[in-house]
């Protein structure tokens, strides 16, 4: 699917393929250290190459739903996924390299994991867990009719790449698809 950016740049949206491992693993290592304390859905450990195959391996099979977005030169500048697919309400997760952000991507791609979890997936709802330090993202999802189900501290070790090494404060949000109230978004 062909997205037109602010600043009319045209970026692809589509399912991660058999082979994004390397630009999967790109992506990874070039995202800011904001932005991988932001969305750190690795350990530091499994950002390997290995780690990006099995993930493409999970994805042929239908054990998950990824997608890259790629700019003009076919550099993958973000990643979205709906994981935990055993699970009545799957897992979202979005991340975008720091030049993406702002510039309505997030909410397209939010759009697209929504749309696929209730119109192609058939489940209820969806849930995210999201690191309380990003106001930004808080936003985009209360605007997108997400409500916040519980705070905690997880301890995730050395996530991202930079292995920040401390808890992270995280807030569960879930999106009931019948729930959609006046203030969301269609």
């Amino acid at each position: 699917m062909q997205v037109t950016l602010s600043g009319d740049e045209r970026v692809t949206l589509r399912p991660l393929g058999a082979g994004d491992a390397v630009p999967l693993l790109a992506f990874y290592g070039g995202l800011s250290e904001q932005s991988d304390w932001f969305y750190a859905p690795f350990p530091a450990p499994e950002l390997t190459l290995a780690r990006m195959e099995q993930l493409i391996g999970d994805q042929l099979t239908g054990q998950c739903r990824d997608f890259v977005v790629e700019n003009a030169a076919g550099e993958i500048v973000a990643h979205c996924f709906l994981w935990q697919l055993d699970q009545e309400m799957p897992l979202l997760g979005i991340g975008l390299t720091d030049r993406y952000q702002d510039r309505g991507l997030g909410h397209v791609l939010m759009r697209h994991l929504i749309d696929h979890a209730r119109d192609v997936l058939k489940r209820p709802g969806i849930r995210l867990d999201l690191n309380a330090d990003n106001p930004r993202a808080f936003h985009l999802y209360r605007k997108m009719g997400f409500v916040e189900t519980g705070r905690k501290l997880v301890d995730r070790g050395l996530m991202g790449r930079f292995g920040h090494g401390r808890p992270l404060p995280m807030i569960d949000m879930v999106l009931r698809f019948e729930d959609r109230g006046p203030g969301t978004e269609d």
